[in-house]
C-alpha cells in the first residue's frame, strides 16, 4: 500500500482497491442498460418510479427537440436545475446527439447579482 493513498487501509478485505473501468461513455452504459433491463427502475423520486425504458423515452423526446431548435453535435447546452428525473431527462438528452452539458447549480438563497432576473421573466 502507498503512502498516497492510507484510506486503502481502511477498506474492508473483501474490497479491492482498484476496479477495471469500461471503455465505454456514460451514454454508452445507459442506452445499454435500457436494452438489457428496459423494464427496471431507474430512478425514484420520492413516491414516483420511472423506468429506463420510460427515461429513455423522455430523453429522446428532448433530444428531437434540441434538434428542432438546431442544436448539434458538440454543441454546448446549458442547464439550471435541482436534482430531479427532469434533469436526468435533459442530460441524457442532450448526450444523445453528442451534445456537451453544461450545469449551473440552483441555489435555494438569492444570488448576490447587480441584476436578479425572476425565472418568468427569462
Amino acid at each position: 500500500m502507498s503512502n498516497e493513498r492510507p484510506w486503502l487501509s481502511h477498506y474492508s478485505p473483501n474490497v479491492p482497491f482498484e476496479l477495471p473501468l469500461p471503455e465505454l461513455s456514460m451514454i454508452c452504459i445507459f442506452e445499454q442498460t435500457v436494452a438489457e433491463k428496459p423494464d427496471a427502475p431507474a430512478v425514484h423520486y420520492f413516491d414516483d418510479t420511472i423506468t429506463f425504458k420510460q427515461l429513455d423515452d423522455k430523453a429522446g423526446q428532448f433530444a428531437a427537440l434540441l434538434d428542432s431548435w438546431g442544436v448539434g453535435h458538440g454543441d454546448r447546452v446549458a442547464i439550471s436545475a435541482q436534482n430531479d428525473p427532469e434533469f436526468l431527462v435533459v442530460q441524457y438528452g442532450a448526450w444523445k446527439r453528442g451534445r456537451l452539458l453544461c450545469r449551473s447549480a440552483r441555489c435555494s438563497k438569492p444570488r448576490r447579482s447587480p441584476i436578479n432576473w425572476p425565472i418568468a421573466a427569462l
